[in-house]
């Protein structure tokens, strides 16, 4: 679920990454009785073309009945430049997905190729002796629906393993979620592995052995888009690398480093797609264009097609946008006039032609406000002053106190804008789906309020246009001067964010239109924790 990729936009938790860390250099638990070993490699395919990969583990122990320590994680820290995107593919209901299996869901929605698990686990024989056995089964990759799990996760991974019957779980999955890195990495494929117990009152299912598979083409305009790319560039040393973390049930976490060599360039040029919007902030009943540039070095204008996503949905009637050719770059729209307020998250996919690579466009939030309402001028014709000039120091609108300043108004809206005590807790967001406040109007107007996130490295980034997550948002107009409740409401992404972060550094930013001008905006940051 740039959503998770699976879109585009899988981070291992910081619990994990902090006991991942001590288990490298200090061991802990039983975890350091354990030993991990860790084989990435990529499918075919050249540099920036669409691939497959494998993520071989090798887990073995016996401190636990003879096996190692049950998993509950599984981390594949991916290269750096690695892309791709889950939008635009089929996707399958987790109830179908746990009734029947891959077999009942939808062809295209399968992510990848079938992998393969090991186990070791207690069995009754025909005497009634219990004995511990190993048994082998497949794991398949599948696109999750994002309505159903409501936006998250946006990747299941199906086990199915002959003669394990677990009444309470009628489908083993395990959950895939989708973030960012810090270089040498780029995302990170998590997976939340469900404990299993076979025999009441005897040790958990252990896992031996797991190669995990992830990888699917789609076509689009005459072009091919892949939900797993190969980076465009090699590294300096011409190895990409990679990272395989696993957690175990009360003994820590182990994580292993490994290279794999670069692939040869591909005959293609690489391209860069960018999305914007005009206007940036549309009303309801509002037409917003949105143009997707494709920007290329071959030469010739890159040619093809562009697919429009909204909240990793495809954007009616902008499936396959003609492109305009122009110097060096060709360009795609889609229009589209909301009838309701609300967020969204635009991104656009170029599928490249016989002489391009496709690209994806950078995450870009928009917020739908509710329809203009006209300003009621405070000047004449004559000396040429209106309520859009007005001085913010003698503001004169109906319902405005006498000399409410900007700043006083900020002032007004500071305190609004973060949680704190109990509300800052992530449980507490999480539990409610966001946060109410209660906001003291000073005349009439529209209030909104937007939590953003900035990925970590964004800053130092020099290459790629980093966007900024939208975590929350809100808005509440009122009709006069007085208190009025504010919901902030957690995104998808924020509810993803906020589920596997034991602390988060916020950026918040409050806006307050009145009837007349000026527009009063603030900006504050702030910290949730566990």
């Amino acid at each position: 679920m740039q959503p998770p990729p699976f879109t585009p936009r899988l981070r291992l938790g910081l619990a994990l990454a902090i006991a991942a860390i001590a288990a490298l250099s200090l061991g802990v638990g039983s975890a350091q009785a354990a030993s991990v070993g860790f084989t990435p490699a990529f499918g075919s395919g050249d540099l920036g073309e669409a691939t497959t990969l494998s993520a071989a583990f090798s887990i073995s122990g016996s401190e636990y009945h003879g096996s190692p320590a049950p998993v509950t994680e599984v981390a594949v820290h991916l290269p750096a430049g690695v892309g791709g995107s889950s939008a635009g593919f089929l996707t399958c209901s987790l109830l179908v997905l746990e009734a029947a299996g891959p077999s009942g869901c939808p062809a295209g929605s399968l992510a990848g190729p079938v992998g393969s698990i090991g186990l070791d686990m207690a069995e009754e024989t025909a005497f009634h002796v219990v004995e511990r056995v190993h048994v082998t089964g497949t794991v398949q990759p599948v696109f999750a629906n994002p309505e159903e799990t409501a936006g998250e996760p946006e990747l299941l991974y199906y086990l199915d393993v002959p003669g394990l019957s677990v009444p309470e779980l009628p489908g083993l999955v395990f959950f895939g979620y989708d973030d960012v890195d810090s270089p040498p990495y780029g995302r990170v494929l998590t997976l939340k592995v469900p404990l299993v117990s076979t025999i009441p009152s005897e040790p958990l299912v252990s896992i031996t052995n797991l190669s995990l598979t992830l990888g699917a083409t789609r076509t689009l305009g005459g072009g091919t888009v892949g939900s797993l790319t190969i980076p465009t560039e090699c590294p300096h040393s011409s190895h990409f690398a990679w990272e395989g973390a696993v957690a175990f049930h009360e003994a820590g976490a182990i994580a292993h480093m490994a290279e794999t060599a670069c692939p040869t360039a591909s005959a293609k040029h690489s391209t860069t797609t960018t999305l914007g919007a005009s206007p940036t902030a549309p009303h309801v009943g509002e037409a917003v264009t949105y143009t997707a540039t494709v920007a290329g070095g071959g030469g010739t204008a890159p040619s093809g097609a562009v697919q429009f996503f909204d909240n990793g949905t495809t954007m009616a009637g902008c499936s396959a946008q003609p492109m305009t050719p122009a110097s060096g770059s060709s360009t795609a729209t889609c229009q589209v006039t909301y009838g309701a307020t609300g967020s969204h998250d635009l991104t656009a996919i170029y599928s490249g032609d016989t002489a391009y690579l496709s690209s994806i466009a950078g995450s870009l939030p928009v917020t739908v406000s509710p329809p203009e309402t006209p300003s009621t001028s405070t000047g004449s014709a004559g000396d040429g002053s209106s309520g859009s000039t007005a001085s913010p120091a003698t503001r004169t609108g109906s319902t405005s106190p006498p000399g409410l300043s900007v700043a006083q108004l900020a002032g007004l809206l500071t305190p609004q804008l973060v949680p704190s005590g109990k509300a800052a807790k992530i449980g507490e967001l999480l539990r409610h789906g966001g946060l109410a406040v209660t906001f003291k109007a000073p005349e009439a107007g529209t209030l909104a309020v937007q939590w953003y996130y900035l990925p970590s490295g964004a800053k130092l980034a020099k290459q790629a246009k980093v966007k900024p997550v939208l975590v929350a948002s809100g808005r509440q107009t009122f009709s006069g001067a007085g208190a009025g409740k504010l919901k902030l409401t957690l995104t998808a992404q924020g509810r993803r964010l906020l589920r596997h972060a034991h602390k988060l550094m916020l950026s918040a930013k409050a806006v307050f239109r009145p009837q007349g001008d000026p527009v009063v905006s603030v900006k504050r940051g702030f910290q949730v924790r566990r």
